[in-house]
This record gives structure tokens, sequence and C-alpha cells, in this order.
């Protein structure tokens, strides 16, 4: 097996190849879980993703601007934690990834600001 050392800074321990820190250096990954997360992968949510992404396949924030920029995420209008319905086309609109980072990132400080 083919050996390599470790990623960390200063470290001189030896790992596989493929790892990239050894095991006193691994930090395992955490991933933020949302309560949605599993409604994002029902059969329900798949099918009418796909067929809104069909019938709006442009992002409408960039169409607003003149853009025409094909979208790659179907997003909720209003958000379903904020009492959106999860499954209604007419609370769906596709973005393209910059568009959504934006709308969530805005998202996420009107939140944080209400809770203070």
């Amino acid at each position: 097996m083919l050996m390599k050392l470790c990623n960390y800074p200063g470290c001189n321990n030896l790992i596989p190849k493929n790892d990239k820190y050894c095991r006193e250096h691994y930090i395992k990954p955490t991933r933020k879980t949302y309560d949605n997360d599993k409604f994002y992968k029902t059969t329900a949510w798949r099918k009418l993703q796909h067929y809104h992404m069909a019938k709006q396949p442009y992002c409408v924030e960039c169409m607003k601007q003149g853009i025409v920029r094909r979208g790659e995420i179907v997003d909720h209008i209003k958000e379903i934690s904020d009492g959106g319905e999860k499954l209604a086309d007419s609370n769906l609109q596709t973005l393209c990834r910059a568009c959504h980072n934006r709308k969530t990132a805005l998202e996420r400080r009107r939140r944080a600001l209400d809770r203070s």
C-alpha cells in the first residue's frame, strides 16, 4: 500500500495515499441536518421538482435582470419553516446556485435578527 505524510501541519505520521489525515488529526465531517431533509428525499418532492424544472428551466431572479441562465435548484418561495406549502407548485421557483445561495443567506440573516 502506498503511504504519504498526514496533511496536518508538522505531522509526520504515515497514512494511506487516499487519506488526508492520520487518526490523531482526523476530524469527522459534520453536516448540519434540517427537519426537512427527509422531505427532500421523497418521491413526491422529486417528481414535483422534475415537473417544475421542465416547466420553468431558467433562473427567475436572473431573468428579472435580463440574464438568461439555466436554473439548478427548485426553491420554496416561502420557506417551509415559515409556513410555506411543501408541495404547492405556486410556492416554487427555479433559481441558479448563486441566486439560491444569496436568497438563503438573506433569509438566515433575517431569521437571526428576528431572534435577537
